[in-house]
């Protein structure tokens, strides 16, 4: 997580270009984006659920929804606004 102009940003790795589809959920707060196609790989030493120290994300857990489908939840404090996209190179 880092922060640009007061908006926390936050990049996921991907060795290609995927369809996803995000959507946020009300009660506890959090948000999530399926990514189709993709296979988790976690480079060693990273875990499956990390806690994040920032005012509006607690945790992001990564888990697989279904045989190809990558989902990534962040458990939000707060609700949020948000925005997803894809970004070549994010910096």
């Amino acid at each position: 997580v880092w922060w640009v102009g007061g908006v926390p940003r936050i990049a996921i790795g991907l060795t290609g270009d995927v369809e996803f589809r995000r959507d946020q959920i009300s009660d506890p707060p959090r948000l999530f984006v399926d990514l189709h196609g993709c296979v988790i790989r976690l480079d060693e030493g990273y875990s499956r659920v990390m806690n994040i120290d920032d005012p509006l994300v607690d945790r992001i857990r990564i888990g697989l929804n279904k045989p190809t489908v990558t989902r990534v939840v962040f458990n939000l404090k707060q609700p949020v606004d948000y925005e997803v996209s894809q970004l070549a190179n994010p910096t």
